[in-house]
């Protein structure tokens, strides 16, 4: 749904931006705390319009779905090794990921062999996701 979502508004950044839409972003944001400044947002925004859907590629995290056998409840379990990875290609991160291994359910051993398993790493072009025009 995400991604659908921000393919959707890219599109919609796509066809220019309009007095309307500025005030539906303008609403949409009430309620985020930031430091940044006003003319801080602007020239975000004003490189944003720069940015082609071609450039931009989403990721979903690496892992998989379980259920814990005594509540029934469902979780995504993320795979370390993958989200490391992913980390370091493509934010340059240097860190190891989830050092403090407060991701892991050690209860159930699907769990802990879903962290410690290689996932594939799902990458689309966003203007892939982008409905045609």
């Amino acid at each position: 749904a995400q991604k659908l979502f921000l393919a959707a508004f890219a599109a919609r950044l796509a066809r220019g931006m309009t007095p309307a839409l500025a005030i539906k972003l303008s609403q949409a944001c009430d309620g985020v705390e930031t430091d940044l400044s006003i003319s801080e947002l602007m020239l975000l925004a004003a490189r944003a319009l720069d940015v082609h859907a071609r450039d931009i590629s989403v990721l979903t995290l690496p892992g998989e779905v379980r259920v814990a056998t005594q509540s029934g409840a469902s979780y995504f379990s993320v795979s370390a090794v993958a989200c490391e990875r992913v980390m370091k290609q493509y934010f340059g991160a240097r860190t190891e990921f989830d050092a403090e291994k407060l991701l892991l359910n050690g209860r159930y051993k699907s769990f802990s062999d879903v962290y410690s398993s290689d996932a594939q790493v799902d990458v689309l072009p966003l203007d892939t996701l982008m409905p045609s025009q």
